[in-house]
């Protein structure tokens, strides 16, 4: 408890009294995909003043990449770090990024790539507006994402929080990655922020060991072992345990069904919503939402690599508004999806039909 009083005064104490988001924005600062599509980020990149900050792991988006070309036309300070294109095989060529890079950098907008043999996939997902207000997404800015998957944004304007992010940021961009990884645990502890790899384990297994009640998870990818045995734990204690994800999500063998098998066995609960309705790509963690709860939201997948090669980054919320907003629209896609069988038989009957 004292130490949620605590965090509860950090916030309090370094949040700017007066909202610098665009005004189309929802009270509680959660984005929700695909609903919300890309207006709400295409609103935030036309109102920068000075710069903007973006890191991502694909950026496909024409309108997007227009915005920032304008921005950049009137005097934004436009930097970006992306995963490099061509680096692996499909599904990580990310090969489309190649085209961005260069209408980007024929614009006078450089882009820079983390070093593959520090980070096997650079997955973070953040932008920052004038050093201002930052947002953590689950998303990249792809018709993927801003159309047809389950995804979330969270608007940031807590001081202390956003110039964490900058120096990430700058520090990332200008080479100097071991600076950001010696501040993974002060991150943690000081801002709430999750920086991946290093500690990001051991930090999101403690997230999840704090549960007293429940447990409610979006994910893409949730075969980590460590992580399955750490939920199967919780559900045999009696914690309420429930996953929504999509099948075989990146197609041919499902590497999650050992975990949601253990988990399930152990008294936790899956279930599926197929591509065809709604992909689950969010990364979200729900921790007691009925009650004092907490949420992480960013881009981590419970993946082995995730958790420890990736350059990923999340933050984890207290604001009651902001874990409403999410658990709704959980328990609302909870209710329409459907066990591991039904949404495979559902997404095979619909490849028969495009066929």
């Amino acid at each position: 408890m004292m130490r949620k009083i605590i965090l509860i005064l950090f916030i309090f104490l370094h949040t700017p009294l007066f909202a610098k988001l665009p005004s189309d924005w929802p009270e509680h600062k959660i984005l929700i995909l695909p609903e919300m599509e890309n207006k709400q980020i295409l609103s935030v990149i036309k109102s920068a003043k000075k710069s903007i900050d973006l890191t991502l792991y694909r950026l496909e988006d024409t309108e997007v990449i227009n915005q920032l070309i304008e921005a950049k036309k009137r005097g934004v300070n436009v930097r970006l770090i992306l995963q490099k294109p061509g680096l692996y095989p499909s599904p990580f060529d990310n090969i489309n990024n190649e085209k961005t890079v260069v209408k980007l950098k024929e614009n006078g907008i450089p882009t820079h790539f983390l070093p593959d043999h520090n980070y096997f996939l650079t997955h973070y997902k953040f932008i920052i507006v004038d050093s201002k207000y930052s947002i953590i997404q689950t998303f990249n800015y792809d018709d993927f994402n801003f159309k047809t998957a389950r995804n979330f944004g969270l608007a940031v304007e807590n001081n202390i929080q956003v110039e964490a992010l900058k120096t990430i940021f700058d520090n990332d961009y200008t080479g100097n990655y071991s600076k950001n990884d010696e501040a993974i645990l002060n991150l943690w502890k000081n801002a709430k922020i999750i920086l991946g790899p290093i500690h990001q384990r051991e930090i999101i297994s403690e997230f999840l060991r704090s549960a007293k009640h429940s447990v409610y998870i979006y994910q893409q990818d949730i075969s980590d072992p460590e992580i399955g045995n750490i939920l199967a734990s919780l559900a045999k204690e009696g914690k309420h345990i429930e996953v929504l994800m999509t099948p075989f999500p990146f197609g041919g063998l499902d590497h999650n069904r050992v975990n949601q098998t253990i988990i399930t066995a152990n008294g936790g609960e899956f279930h599926f919503k197929p591509k065809s309705e709604l992909y689950i790509h969010a990364k979200i963690i729900l921790i007691d939402p009925e009650k004092d709860g907490q949420m992480y939201i960013g881009s981590c997948n419970l993946w082995p690599e995730a958790l420890s090669r990736n350059r990923e980054l999340g933050i984890v919320t207290i604001d009651k508004s902001q874990i409403k907003a999410v658990y709704d629209t959980f328990k609302k896609d909870w209710q329409s999806s459907y066990s591991y069988q039904e949404a495979e038989s559902r997404a095979l009957k619909e490849k028969l039909k495009i066929s």
